[in-house]
Order: structure tokens, then sequence, then C-alpha cells
């Protein structure tokens, strides 16, 4: 299954108040449909990639929460895999995965840290993200084994196919989606 970009996920659907996603006060169709179609695919253990909003459902699918504002994370910026190689990716959200409190694994974060702002999250939730240096560590590509998605925060789509994102991408889906 594919999840694509588009708007904030609405915060409901993670058990949080409304207070700095850019959502109306009611779930959003798409909330629901998307939603309900994420726990298809997980009943039905079908892999799920999830882009930029995809991702972000993702993380909730899971069990996880969001961070409904942060600053920084517009147009190109790098990010670093865990292999400690850096690539250059086009990403605009403001919105942020917070997958600390379920099982995952961090596969990419943007580095440098992007944010001065955490918005939606308390300060006792943010003592349990990893820091690099004095920075929080801001995840950009997270596998959430129990519900079998690979969340990717950048555009690969606004990115050129020779880059090298695309070629990790590419084999990140291959080793985690396809085999």
């Amino acid at each position: 299954m594919l999840l694509w970009g588009g708007q904030d996920v609405h915060p409901a659907l993670y058990a949080r108040p409304n207070i700095a996603s850019y959502c109306i006060d009611v779930i959003s169709d798409r909330d629901k449909t998307e939603a309900g179609l994420i726990e298809q695919a997980i009943r039905k253990n079908i892999p799920i990639i999830g882009v930029c909003r995809g991702s972000q459902l993702s993380c909730v699918a899971a069990g996880g929460t969001l961070i409904q504002h942060v600053d920084g994370h517009t147009a190109h910026h790098t990010i670093v895999d865990k292999d400690g190689v850096t690539h250059l990716v086009t990403s605009t959200h403001h919105q942020l995965m917070y997958p600390w409190d379920v099982p995952h694994e961090v596969l990419a974060w943007a580095h440098p840290s992007l944010s001065k702002e955490y918005i939606g999250v308390t300060q006792e939730e943010m003592l349990k993200v990893p820091l690099h240096g004095e920075l929080y560590m801001e995840p950009e590509v997270v596998w959430f084994p129990q519900i079998r998605a690979l969340a990717v925060q950048p555009h690969p789509e606004d990115m050129e196919t020779t880059s090298s994102f695309h070629s990790w991408l590419r084999k990140r889906v291959h080793d985690y989606i396809l085999s």
C-alpha cells in the first residue's frame, strides 16, 4: 500500500488536542478513509510505504504520535542515513514523526537538525528523543516493523532519479518491503 502526501494528519487520530496542526476541528474524510485503509493493510499483512503525510499516518498507525509543529523543514535539506551517508532531499513539512514510544528503526534523520520549535509534545516526551550533540534527532525515514511500514518524510518524486537518496531508498524498499 502506498500513502502519499497532503494536508496534516488530524491530532484526534493520535489522541491529542489540536494545538498546532493546520486541521479544522473535525477529522477529514481523507483521514478517515486512509486510517481505515491502513488498518486493513495491517490486518492483511500488506506492507506500507508512506511518503510525507503518509509517513506521518504510518507513524500514527504504529501507535506513535506526531509533533504538531516544527520549523525549518522547508524545501531542500540534508539527511544522514544510519550508515553515516549524507543525502540531499526535498522535504517540506511542519509535522514530525514521534516514534519514540513504539517499536521502530530510524533509518535516516535531518542533519543537521533543523527545528527550533517542537509544539504538540511535552517536555517530558522530548526527553525521550535522542540527541546529536546538543540537537534533537529529527527522523526523516523510519521503519515500523510491527505494521511493516516504511515511513519516508522526503518527497522522492520531487528529486532526480539519479540522486543518492533514490538509490538508497530503492535499496530500503527492497530490503524492508520486498524481501
